[in-house]
C-alpha cells in the first residue's frame, strides 16, 4: 500500500512539472519566416529575437520561383508571417497584388530611409548590393569602360556574359536599363543580345569563372557574389582573385545600379505584432549587421558595420530605383 501511494505521489509530480513545462511553452509567441534565400547563419540571429522577445522563429525556405505562387494561391490556409525576399521584384509584385499588410511602426519609418521602402510601408529593404562589372586583369584594366552604355560598343562583340533571362541578376540589370534609358532601353538591350561570348546560362560564380578562364571578357554580377566567392579560402579561389576583379560603373554620373533584399508582412499572417517585432529587430544596427554579413551585402541603415570581406569595395557611389 505505501509502495503504490509512492508511485502514485510521483506520477503526480511528473504530470504536474509536464504540464507546468508545457504552460510555458504554450506562452512563448511564435512567428513563421517565409523566404527565398537560405541561409543557416540567419538562426543566429533568430535565436538572439527569441531571447530579447520570448517569441520563437519558425523558418520555410521557399525558392523564388514558387514564392509569389504559393502565398498567391494558398493566402488562407499558408501560416506565413513574414516575407523575406532576395528578390526585389517579388516584393513588388506581392506589394501589387496586395498580399502584404501596411506597416505603421516608428522604428521602421526612422531606421529605413524612403527610397528604400514603399510609400504605403508595405516592404522593407533590409540590405544593397551593386550590380558590377568583373574583368581579367591578366587581358583588361579596370579603365577599359566606365559605364553600363559601354558595352553595346562593337569592340565587346562575342566577349560578354550574361546569366540566365530568369537569373535575379540579369532581371535586376534588365529592369535597370528599362527604367534608366527608357525609350532607348530596347535597342540596347538587343544590341547587347549581339554582344554575348555565350548563350545567357549559369549563376553569377559561373560568370567568376568564365572570365578567369577567358571564355568571356566581362561578366554583369552582383557585388555580393564576387565577395562571397572571395570568402572562401581555398586554392582555387586564390588563384581567382589574381585574375578577376571588380567595375563599379556610372561613378561619373548617379552611380552603379542597386539591387536590394527586404522584406514585408504578409496580409494574411495570423501574427503579425511578432512579424513587425522581427523586421524592426533586423533594422536595429545589431540586426543589420548580422543580417548583411550572412549575404555579404550593404546596410539599409547609416553607420552600421559591414562585413570585412566588402572593406575593400566599399568606395563607390550606387543608385536604388524603383523601377
Amino acid at each position: 500500500m505505501k509502495l503504490s501511494l509512492f508511485v502514485i505521489l510521483n506520477l503526480i509530480i511528473l504530470f504536474s512539472s509536464c504540464a507546468i513545462s508545457d504552460a510555458e511553452e504554450s506562452k512563448l509567441k511564435y512567428v513563421t519566416v517565409y523566404s527565398d534565400t537560405k541561409i543557416d547563419a540567419d538562426s543566429i540571429i533568430y535565436k538572439e529575437f527569441t531571447k530579447v522577445h520570448k517569441t520563437k522563429v519558425y523558418f520555410k525556405y521557399v525558392p523564388t520561383d514558387s514564392l509569389l505562387a504559393n502565398l498567391k494561391s494558398d493566402k488562407y490556409n499558408i501560416n506565413a508571417d513574414l516575407i523575406l525576399s532576395s528578390n526585389y521584384h517579388i516584393l513588388k509584385q506581392l506589394n501589387r497584388k496586395k498580399l502584404l499588410l501596411p506597416v505603421q511602426s516608428v522604428k521602421l519609418t526612422e531606421n529605413i530611409d524612403a527610397n528604400y521602402r514603399s510609400k504605403n510601408n508595405t516592404w522593407f529593404a533590409l540590405s544593397k548590393s551593386p550590380i558590377i562589372l568583373i574583368y581579367n586583369k591578366q587581358i583588361l584594366s579596370k579603365d577599359t569602360i566606365i559605364n553600363y552604355q559601354e558595352l553595346q560598343n562593337l569592340r565587346w562583340k562575342n566577349k560578354i556574359s550574361f546569366q540566365e533571362p530568369t537569373d535575379f541578376t540579369y532581371v535586376t540589370f534588365k529592369n535597370n536599363i528599362r527604367y534608366v534609358l527608357k525609350n532607348e532601353s530596347d535597342s540596347f538591350l538587343i544590341k547587347l543580345q549581339k554582344q554575348t561570348a555565350i548563350l545567357k546560362s549559369g549563376t553569377d560564380f559561373q560568370q567568376i569563372e568564365r572570365i578567369n578562364n577567358v571564355s568571356a571578357q566581362l561578366a554583369v554580377i552582383k557585388l555580393s557574389s564576387l565577395a562571397k566567392w572571395n570568402s572562401n579560402k581555398s586554392l582555387k579561389n586564390k588563384l581567382f582573385r589574381k585574375n578577376v576583379s571588380a567595375i563599379f560603373p556610372n561613378q561619373r554620373k548617379k552611380g552603379c545600379y542597386m539591387s536590394i533584399s527586404g522584406a514585408g508582412i504578409f496580409r494574411f499572417a495570423r501574427n503579425s505584432a511578432s512579424a513587425i517585432k522581427l523586421l524592426e529587430f533586423l533594422t536595429s544596427k545589431h540586426g543589420q549587421y548580422h543580417y548583411c554579413a550572412n549575404r555579404f551585402e550593404f546596410p539599409i541603415m547609416k553607420k552600421v558595420k559591414i562585413s570585412f570581406e566588402l572593406t575593400e569595395f566599399q568606395k563607390f557611389r550606387g543608385r536604388f530605383y524603383k523601377y
